[in-house]
């Protein structure tokens, strides 16, 4: 048998109670700032911010999930590559934020838009114990069949959106302001690489491309 000695043996994560005695406050004082409150004086404020960081402590989520039954799990839906810039800095600022208020991502990912996938992903979220649900929703098929779903918690779905209400978008504008800069320079004829027409991103994109065009009175 292989004995450890004090320096590599495993020791127990740190609690609440022991960042409570190495800042000198009490536990209770502790608790409220790892929860967010903001009521706390600014040099006990530092104390405890300290201690949790000399300490490395990390609060028990799963533990206080039972204390309240509360779940600080959001379930996230992504209907897309990972690997992509932009829906990899869209899923790492969700969970930013998330961590930022106490919460924690739960992503389950899926680049397939068959009609039975989707639904395997919806029931799959949907029997974890969540307080919420985020969507990235790059077609109307994945939109539609979260409308069929059913779900206690709150849901929020992000998509590009359509018609003529949709906001001016960095895409939309970086496709006015490429196609002004080519007609400034003499171009009349265009033609454009659209990405699967079935997502809605690539609508958008090919929606301003028509349009800018137009503007120009260039031929596409």
């Amino acid at each position: 048998m292989i004995e450890q000695s004090g320096a590599t043996a495993s020791r127990k994560p740190p609690t609440l109670y022991d960042v409570a005695a190495l800042a000198d406050v009490s536990h209770q004082t502790v608790s409220r700032l790892v929860k967010g409150h903001t009521n706390i004086h600014p040099d006990i404020r530092v104390r405890v911010e300290a201690a949790i960081a000399e300490l490395r402590y990390r609060p028990n989520l799963v533990a206080r999930s039972l204390a309240t039954a509360t779940s600080r799990r959001i379930g996230v839906l992504f209907f897309d590559r990972l690997d992509q810039v932009g829906p990899t800095r869209s899923v790492q600022e969700a969970s930013d934020r998330a961590r930022e208020a106490g919460y924690f991502l739960d992503i389950i990912g899926l680049a397939s838009q068959v009609e039975s996938e989707i639904e395997r992903a919806i029931a799959a979220v949907d029997r974890v114990d969540v307080a919420g649900i985020m969507v990235f929703a790059p077609t109307s098929a994945v939109r539609e069949a979260i409308k069929r779903a059913s779900f206690p918690v709150p849901v929020f779905i992000d998509f590009d959106p359509l018609g003529p209400s949709k906001p001016v978008m960095a895409n939309i504008k970086g496709t006015q302001l490429l196609i002004q800069h080519l007609a400034e320079l003499g171009h009349q004829r265009f033609f454009t690489i659209t990405g699967p027409t079935g997502w809605d991103a690539a609508q958008v994109r090919l929606q301003a491309y028509v349009d800018a065009v137009a503007a120009t009175g260039g031929v596409s």
